[in-house]
């Protein structure tokens, strides 16, 4: 397959994903807006070669489920279409309470001229506990979350550094008790909480992937161990 129709394998696919995430806001009743933007950095040592970073985040996406995503895993459904299923979170700690999203992710590779991947979440699905269950989460809201994870490599006194930046845009009808607060302030109280929460995930994540590539970069029995993770 040639670029040209890799790229439009990848318009085709986030307009498809587009499409289906309007509809779905569309069939929201006076759903309220979120939105969250975040940024994180982490300095890296680019060790070059055939283990250089633009290798690294050349890897397939299915070769980071282990260390990246502990407890999560991510399948290739075709071409660039990947589903990330996230680990199982705890909801304010309670043991029963418990909640796990999937997500459709649009994987877009680094190219001849930008050095950075691209994931574009445009649909999601939840499951958990029985009583997030029969809150009907998943006819309630609609998501959109692009992710870019850029390598910036060493120039003058900047050091080598990967950078990753988060964009969420979340719709979801409200429910009881918050219906009793206005919808403006909801969005914006809510806001500045998933906000929050976002950079201090997004500041682990960077984390994990710098340092996620110092060990595949130094470790050849790792790097085997990895190539072995993704279905051939």
């Amino acid at each position: 397959m040639g670029k040209s129709d890799i790229r439009k394998e990848e318009i085709d696919t986030k307009l498809k994903a587009e499409a289906n995430l309007q509809r779905k806001i569309i069939a929201l009743k006076s759903p309220a807006k979120l939105q969250a933007q975040s940024f994180a950095k982490t300095l890296v040592t680019d060790a070059g070669g055939e283990v250089g970073v633009i290798q690294y985040i050349n890897l397939p996406p299915e070769e980071y489920t282990s260390e990246i995503f502990p407890g999560g895993e991510i399948r290739r459904v075709s071409g660039d279409l990947f589903t990330l299923e996230v680990p199982k979170v705890q909801v304010m700690q309670v043991p029963d309470i418990w909640i796990r999203p999937t997500m459709k992710v649009v994987v877009i590779p680094p190219s001849d001229t930008v050095q950075k991947v691209q994931l574009i979440a445009l649909d999601c699905a939840i499951t958990g506990s029985d009583i997030i269950k029969s809150m009907n989460l998943d006819n309630r809201f609609a998501m959109r979350m692009e992710t870019y994870l850029e390598y910036h490599p060493a120039q003058g006194s900047e050091q080598a550094r990967l950078e990753t930046t988060a964009n969420l845009d979340v719709w979801c009808e409200i429910i009881p008790p918050f219906n009793f607060m206005p919808k403006s302030a909801l969005e914006s109280a809510t806001s500045g909480v998933v906000g929050a929460v976002m950079s201090a995930m997004l500041n682990v994540f960077n984390n994990k992937v710098a340092a996620d590539y110092q060990r595949w970069s130094t470790d050849s029995a790792y790097r085997i161990t990895r190539k072995s993770i993704v279905p051939k």
